[in-house]
């Protein structure tokens, strides 16, 4: 993937439509998260724990 592929101009459109959503103010663009992070609490994870697998065989 180089930096003019699709992917990444779709990336930073998206990324500009973020900022202008919210005045290109990056603190009010956290507040939104953390209300939306507040609406879904029941599905927001806070800790991942990792269980060992199994040995594979070789």
């Amino acid at each position: 993937m180089n930096a003019d592929s699709e992917i990444v101009e779709d990336v930073r459109r998206r990324r500009r439509q973020l900022s202008a959503q919210f005045g290109h103010d990056l603190k009010a663009y956290a507040r939104h998260l953390r209300e939306i992070e507040e609406e879904y609490r029941s599905r927001v994870v806070d800790q991942v724990t990792v269980v060992p697998g199994r040995k594979r065989r070789e």
